[in-house]
């Protein structure tokens, strides 16, 4: 894991580890705890946070690998040129992998700690449920998978526009989820699938990228 890290710090820039990594899940961090105080609505503050969480992972990602395995880029042809560009390109992206989980399950840790120690106002009394560790789980498998899927897309697009519109069309089905977790609030079925899905998709996007650079011409 030591040189998973190196290799991720060796390819970003010191602006974007300030900002993709510090900056903004901070201001998510501290918008959506205030959201949760006052509504005191966790399936809107979990909305609100999962989408914030795919919007600055999706767009970060843009700008750390976004377009790789487009075949309009030259950035494959670049690390083809290496002997350790392979190498190299999953460690980067495994840490990338392993990092958005820690964040996202960071992020929620903190909103929850940060709108329990605030006080409780009229608002944030009606509550729809009881908040557990099922939907704890399920939001960070919801926000962990479409994160992935959405980064694998945009992997793919060597344009910012295109990034955008992976994260609209990435809105609608966390939304639905979300949904899901209000109807079962106590069910660990909808975190066990998301979870399975998350692992599958994480494995499924390097192996893409790993095969577009091995079809790269010399």
């Amino acid at each position: 894991m030591k040189q998973n890290i190196k290799c991720y710090f060796a390819v970003t820039s010191r602006l974007y580890r300030i900002l993709i990594l510090l900056v903004f899940p901070a201001i998510t961090v501290a918008v959506n705890a205030l959201i949760k105080w006052i509504s005191g609505d966790h399936i809107f503050y979990g909305f609100s946070l999962t989408s914030s969480f795919l919007l600055i992972e999706i767009a970060g990602n843009y700008l750390l690998s976004g377009g790789i395995a487009s075949r309009q880029t030259e950035k494959l042809g670049y690390l083809k040129s290496s002997a350790r560009g392979e190498w190299l390109l999953k460690n980067v992206m495994c840490a990338d992998m392993v990092r958005r989980f820690l964040y996202f399950l960071l992020e929620l840790i903190c909103v929850s700690a940060i709108s329990e120690i605030l006080p409780q106002n009229g608002w944030a009394a009606d509550v729809r449920y009881n908040e557990g560790m099922p939907v704890f789980l399920g939001l960070l498998s919801v926000g962990y998978f479409y994160g992935t899927f959405g980064i694998m897309i945009v992997r793919f697009f060597d344009s910012f526009r295109a990034t955008l519109i992976v994260w609209y069309l990435s809105v609608i089905p966390v939304s639905i989820s979300c949904s899901a977790l209000n109807k079962f609030p106590s069910s660990y079925v909808v975190p066990a699938i998301y979870l399975l899905l998350s692992i599958l998709a994480s494995i499924f996007s390097i192996w893409l990228v790993i095969k577009r650079l091995r079809s790269e011409p010399q």
